[in-house]
């Protein structure tokens, strides 16, 4: 078993061209993921999970810069697309954003639809504001997640703007020795309101595993 330690998230942090103050969130998060114990099933929010042989200290992959067309998306993705009403979405296909639509109208309204890696570049003071505040070292695996996620979507709805459909987030899963963490940030400012969907499809097994769409506001 690999030990993930504080060279991996440096390296990671660079990889995404990220800035001093999220490395440091990193760093505090893998000093609490050492310390803190793995789950067990005496553990009442695990007592009926078996995590034996979960992958827990695989090393991450950063982003290649991996960019597709809407004909070349994953088939899955352009099957699933068919069949949904969205009023923009995100396709990321392990940890490369390939793919991204969003309207112009919504765009124009103030809305930012991205990835979370492009946010932290475009809109800093936003994510800075809420980032690692809902999740951070709550348990083993939360500071695991934020010491070594790789991709994610940020949403920004500025105050009084309602989304009549949903936005979507799709995600294709990819097999493989490395591991991939997500993270997604809803920044929702005073009566806006949106509907996010977050959809995991693998290449392999056509049925999506499906997150309900969740109305925020």
């Amino acid at each position: 078993m690999q030990v993930l330690d504080k060279t991996h998230v440096e390296t990671l942090s660079q990889a995404l061209g990220e800035p001093a103050w999220v490395l440091e969130k990193r760093f505090k998060a893998l000093e609490a993921f050492a310390r803190l114990p793995y789950p067990s099933k005496k553990d009442e929010n695990w007592r009926y999970t078996d995590l034996s042989e979960a992958p827990l200290e695989l090393p991450v992959e950063a982003p290649k810069g991996l960019k597709l067309s809407r004909d070349e998306l994953p088939e899955p993705v352009r099957r699933r697309l068919e069949k949904t009403d969205v009023s923009g979405f995100l396709v990321f296909v392990g940890p490369d954003l390939v793919y991204a639509e969003v309207p112009e109208a919504l765009k124009e309204k103030g809305l930012v639809f991205t990835s979370l890696a492009e946010a932290l570049k475009t809109h800093p003071d936003k994510v800075e504001a809420a980032l690692f505040q809902a999740v951070y070292t709550e348990d083993k695996f939360a500071a695991q997640n934020s010491a070594f996620f790789t991709h994610g979507a940020f949403l920004y709805v500025p105050a009084g703007l309602e989304v009549e459909k949903p936005l979507g987030v799709f995600k294709v899963l990819l097999e493989g020795e490395k591991a991939s963490a997500g993270r997604s940030l809803l920044f929702l400012e005073d009566n806006a309101k949106a509907a996010y969907i977050e959809e995991y499809l693998s290449l392999d097994l056509p049925p999506p595993c499906t997150s309900p769409p969740r109305r925020w506001s």
